[in-house]
């Protein structure tokens, strides 16, 4: 950016955390951990009633309680990188999905495998699904384990809202298939057939060549799809 507007607004400490949450409503640029963070501060740093929060920021009582019992959810250790940007506030929703007492180590987890959001969720699913007796280890080596499990990719909320199950599973396959491509790009662009050995050379060259002719199909059927009128597809 080679400019950026900036407005100085004169308020004190419980306008500016109102103001945080109205203007990036706007763009929407704030999830709903963040949201709770600040009605978090409203409440226990400045003293308000969730009855005064609500007033303060035009909202309903109800959506202060849920925000306020997100929070209620999430251990301190979590609460504490959240704010110190340690930690994403979308991996800080995962984790709000087990007990606090089983929320450190998943931390310790993340934050050694570096996971990313959609790693994270995929390790608290295991672990709600799973008795303790797996948690070690799937914590101790999550790729491996999640990848021998054969677990297939799982996405936010918000992209699967509103689908049929035909829908998600075909969005799922989309998703997988688009990652599975960018993995073999990379793998691909670091790859020279010529320094294995001549059959294995050949052998290589030839699976390259199916694969191509199957990935010049499907998009194919892509483009076919994405010219087709609105409404065509269910």
């Amino acid at each position: 950016m080679r400019e950026l507007s900036v407005s100085r607004l004169e308020m004190g400490p419980r306008g500016c955390k109102a103001a945080m949450l109205q203007l990036n409503r706007v763009g929407r640029n704030i999830s709903s951990m963040e949201e709770a963070l600040v009605v978090h501060s409203l409440c226990h740093d400045d003293g308000l009633s969730q009855v005064e929060i609500a007033g303060l920021l035009g909202r309903h009582k109800s959506w202060v309680s849920r925000r306020v019992a997100l929070i209620a959810r999430l251990s301190d250790e979590a609460q504490e990188r959240i704010r110190l940007g340690l930690l994403p506030a979308s991996l800080g929703a995962e984790l709000a999905r087990l007990q606090r007492c089983n929320q450190l180590q998943v931390l310790e987890s993340i934050k050694t495998h570096h996971l990313t959001w959609r790693e994270t969720r995929k390790v608290v699913s295991a672990m709600l699904s799973r008795l303790p007796s797996y948690w070690p280890l799937l914590l101790h080596d999550p790729r491996t384990v999640l990848g021998k499990a054969g677990e297939g990719v799982i996405l936010a909320p918000a992209e699967e809202k509103g689908l049929c199950a035909e829908a998600k599973t075909l969005l799922r396959t989309l998703v997988t298939f688009e990652i599975q491509c960018l993995d073999m790009a990379l793998l691909l662009s670091s790859t020279t057939l010529g320094r294995y050995e001549a059959v294995a050379e050949r052998r290589l060259r030839v699976a390259c060549g199916k694969v191509g002719a199957g990935l010049a199909l499907v998009e194919q059927e892509l483009r076919q799809i994405e010219k087709e009128p609105n409404g065509a597809v269910d």
